[in-house]
């Protein structure tokens, strides 16, 4: 270790292999006790991060970084296991010391710096996710918490906003992931119930880039949330019969993002709903088909004819001023 700490702090030629070499070799040799482990371990988190703070060159903080988060990683697993943690709950002390590490890379200033360690820190992460398969809620508890970390770190003062909003979008994907799997655990069959959070989630993205990019079209912004949240339940209308409730919602959701769509003059909501409002009413109106006596709805057809043919050349101009006023939409 302590070549280690002068290759950090002054150049020598031929240092920095050595160093790895022999902390590697001593690192072996303390594994076969808890508690030599331990001390071994903590040895190496102490040493890297002295490197890290205290080197006079950007490699050897980086580097330094790059040891000292992994290391306290697997410092907090091996106390847990020595604490006869079971290797499932271990996980939470993992995510303990990548929080740490999270919040750490909040207070550094340099850029490559900051990757690394946050970049360490999503990895261990991901091991504590890694420790917790085919637990049941074990899983979920990991991504929720994780999650609420990131969530966290997106609050940190004077981050760049595009970072900001994508780790806004990473925390609360990592709270649908989980919310996904406690669903699937809990046996919950209802499509809106993963579907809709998803959309969500998606429309939460598209709002918060079209806050930082104006010219981002609608369609792009909240194309792929409206698709998600409609298309699934547009589906099963068509193919389950009855689902009356479901008709319903839908059809109320349409409206509202038409109305919304139509004030923030926005093309994607206003043909996405559009259309999803006249599947339904397509769809309504077959089943009032099968329930009226078959001369009323070929009589009340008749008269539509009638009327549009009177009104044809007014209702074609209406149609065209709405073809021009959705193609201007954003």
């Amino acid at each position: 270790m302590g070549d280690a700490l002068v290759a950090a702090l002054r150049p020598v030629p031929g240092l920095a292999p050595r160093a790895v070499a022999t902390g590697g070799a001593g690192l072996a040799g303390a594994l076969p006790t808890a508690a030599s482990t331990l001390a071994a371990l903590a040895t190496v988190v102490v040493t890297a991060t002295v490197c890290a703070v205290a080197g006079r060159f950007p490699a050897a903080r980086v580097a330094g970084w790059l040891v000292a988060v992994p290391a306290g990683a697997l410092l907090a697993f091996a106390a847990a296991r020595a604490a006869d943690v079971a290797v499932p709950a271990s996980a939470f002390w993992v995510l303990g010391a990548a929080a740490l590490a999270l919040g750490v890379s909040g207070w550094l200033r340099r850029a490559p710096e900051k990757t690394a360690v946050e970049s360490s820190a999503h990895a261990a992460a991901a091991v504590a996710l890694l420790l917790t398969i085919g637990t049941g809620r074990y899983p979920a508890a990991v991504l929720a918490l994780w999650g609420v970390a990131i969530g966290l770190r997106a609050l940190w003062p004077g981050e760049p906003v595009p970072a900001r909003q994508a780790r806004i979008v990473a925390g609360v994907a990592g709270e649908l992931v989980a919310y996904w799997l406690l669903l699937w655990i809990g046996g919950v069959a209802l499509t809106e119930a993963y579907t809709v959070p998803a959309a969500g989630v998606a429309l939460l993205a598209g709002w918060l880039a079209a806050r930082t990019r104006p010219e981002l079209h609608s369609w792009t912004a909240y194309g792929p949330a409206l698709l998600a949240g409609f298309g699934p339940s547009l589906a099963l209308v068509l193919a389950v019969p009855g689902e009356p409730v479901r008709r319903l919602l839908v059809g109320l959701a349409a409206v509202a993002v038409v109305v919304a769509g139509a004030l923030r003059r926005r093309q994607a909501p206003v043909v996405v709903g559009g259309t999803a409002l006249g599947v339904i009413a397509l769809h309504e109106s077959v089943l009032v088909w099968d329930l009226l006596p078959r001369w009323i709805p070929l009589a009340l057809a008749g008269l539509l004819l009638v009327g549009l043919a009177i009104t044809y050349e007014r209702r074609r101009r209406d149609l065209g001023r709405l073809r021009t006023a959705v193609a201007r939409m954003r």
